[in-house]
């Protein structure tokens, strides 16, 4: 949780570098049936995409700014599109854990599955 915080003014950064990958990714998801697919289409399009956007920030940064802090910011935005499918990921599992301790009715459930568990595996031993 604290990791998400400390690193959100990054993740922004990431979003705005990948905003245009994740717009035409939705966009050809909806018209495509086979969601499997999909992550192949993504691949194909951060492939052919991505070092376009590197080279349009790189131009804009060393034209605008000093180079050491242009060449820092085009070397944090290699890693971007990675980072920010992480940090989504990781905010979909905090908001699941704190899912899962609000509502105490699946606390119940998941330990009343865990003791069948046991006693699953101790009768197999």
């Amino acid at each position: 949780m604290i990791l998400l915080i400390v690193t959100s003014p990054y993740f922004l950064y990431c979003a705005l570098l990948t905003a245009p990958i994740t717009y035409l990714t939705e966009k050809l998801k909806i018209k495509l049936d086979d969601p499997a697919f999909n992550n192949s289409v993504r691949y194909v399009l951060v492939l052919a995409l991505f070092p376009i956007i590197i080279a349009i920030l790189a131009i804009i940064a060393f034209s605008c700014l000093k180079w050491y802090i242009a060449l820092g910011l085009v070397a944090i935005a290699i890693p971007s599109h990675i980072f920010f499918h992480a940090y989504l990921r990781r905010a979909r599992i905090v908001r699941g854990i704190g899912t899962w301790l609000k509502h105490k009715d699946l606390q119940a459930k998941h330990k009343e599955l865990a003791v069948k568990l046991k006693g699953i595996l101790k009768t197999e031993l």
